[in-house]
């Protein structure tokens, strides 16, 4: 071959290898970004299901709060109010017992065989 033909090839190939490299360059930047795109916008659902989580937690301790305070109220009250009512009628069914002992298997079946009177403390 002669020098003139392959000087003239040379910028041809020259010039498609440049092209075809500029094409690569640029598809790999479009890759690049749509990459990054995914990145962001999956961090983004991530931050938003986090929040969404932690709303839902929230509203879940906030309700059961208030229920153990209902809770607690009426364990107050029925230690308060009903306890001494029942302790009030197991002491006198043992007094009715000590002289009518056809009381005592009724006494046994609802009070259990301890018989003694416990005092409770009332909770705080």
């Amino acid at each position: 071959m002669t020098p003139d033909h392959e000087s003239s090839a040379s910028p041809t190939s020259a010039s498609a290898r440049d092209f075809s490299e500029s094409a690569a360059i640029v598809e790999l930047q479009r890759a690049n970004h749509s990459l990054r795109t995914l990145l962001h916008l999956s961090m983004l659902c991530g931050i938003i299901l986090s929040a969404v989580l932690f709303a839902i937690l929230y509203k879940q301790v906030s309700v059961q709060q208030k229920q153990s305070a209902d809770l607690m109220t009426f364990i107050n009250d029925y230690n308060n109010t009903w306890v001494p009512q029942a302790e009030s009628i197991r002491t006198n069914l043992i007094t009715y017992s000590q002289t009518h002992p056809a009381i005592t298997p009724v006494l046994h079946r609802y009070f259990g065989t301890n018989l003694a009177a416990t005092p409770r403390a009332p909770l705080p």
